[in-house]
Formats: structure tokens, sequence, C-alpha cells
């Protein structure tokens, strides 16, 4: 039952994280400059950094996982049969 607690809470977290930084990429462009809730959306950069880094990092590890299972591959041993 933790599994299903844990499962709901990333779910929640997922779907506000995306509603919230899809309201600040295409929804900030159109509000006026004098809104106050433009105190809630930073400026645009500060999304592309954190998330830039976050894609990096998973790409990285994904290529060093890769790197170090070809690694401990063993070689194959070709004999060569005239």
């Amino acid at each position: 039952m933790q599994h299903a607690a844990a499962g709901k809470v990333l779910l929640i977290a997922t779907v506000a994280s995306f509603a919230y930084i899809s309201l600040w990429l295409l929804v900030k462009p159109f509000i006026d400059s004098d809104q106050p809730i433009l105190a809630l959306l930073p400026d645009t950069r500060h999304l592309y950094l954190p998330l830039s880094a976050l894609l990096l990092a998973t790409l990285g590890s994904i290529l060093a996982y890769v790197g170090w299972l070809i690694i401990l591959e063993p070689t194959p041993v070709v004999s060569k049969e005239d």
C-alpha cells in the first residue's frame, strides 16, 4: 500500500509541476506587466537552466551506464578457421 501512496504523491507532483511550467511558458507572455500574478512567475531563464541541467544529468547518466555495460562486457574471442 505504501507504493500506491507514493505513486499518487508523485503523480500529483508531476501534474502540478507540468501545469505550473505550462502556465509559466504559455500564459506569461500574454499577461500585462502590471498584474500581480507575475510575481509568481519569475524570468523564463530561471526555468530553462534547471531543466537543461536535469536533461544533461539524465543523458549523462544513461550514457555512463551504457559505457559501463560496454566496459564490463567480455570481449568475444573469434577464431579464424582456414
